[in-house]
């Protein structure tokens, strides 16, 4: 079982509101937070065992929309979509980072609005220096923009290939002015 990257797991504890404490007892914990709140294209998130959440990152407040004050103690699956819930996604997501330490996914998302956006998600388990289950480290990634480019060339290359198909062996030449003639 590997250790904890904390030395104090405890010391890093989120308050009430899901910000880290600005004291830290180490350099080592202070590079941690300075880390953890400057990352601005990642939703980090820091759940219990139970998987309610503890810690919210700036960047998860600007990719999901809520403050942390509005979404600590949460259970992280109010950000899956319903469809989601129902079929216990969030809960098997924990299962396997349980089983083999991590879990990675792309999929939906709900951002506070109850807009749809395109996530790549990695859930990671987080264990004491005893292999003791503490918690999980979720990290996202809006990729909306990315899986709009990716449909957008895939409906490209469809509509491409249906002006090409027809008959076996049939060739085609364009004509002026950017019209297609059988020839």
């Amino acid at each position: 079982m590997s250790a904890s990257p904390l030395a104090d797991p405890n010391a890093l504890q989120a308050r009430p509101g899901g910000e880290l404490p600005a004291q830290a007892s180490s350099a080592s914990e202070v590079q941690f937070r300075l880390f953890f709140e400057s990352l601005k294209d990642y939703a980090i998130i820091i759940l219990n065992a139970g998987g309610h959440i503890t810690s919210w990152n700036e960047g998860a407040a600007r990719i999901k929309g809520y403050s942390a004050g509005e979404i600590v103690g949460k259970h992280f699956s109010v950000l899956y979509p319903p469809e989601d819930i129902c079929e216990g996604k969030p809960e098997h997501q924990l299962e396997r980072a349980i089983s083999e330490g991590r879990w990675m996914d792309d999929g939906w998302r709900i951002r506070k609005d109850g807009s749809r956006f395109w996530a790549n998600v990695v859930i990671t388990a987080l264990r004491d220096e005893s292999g003791h289950l503490r918690g999980f480290a979720k990290v996202t990634r809006d990729n909306t923009a990315w899986k709009r480019a990716e449909e957008a060339l895939r409906e490209s290359a469809e509509r491409f290939r249906s002006l090409f198909q027809g008959g076996v062996g049939r060739r085609c030449a364009f004509g002026a002015p950017c019209r297609m003639q059988a020839v």
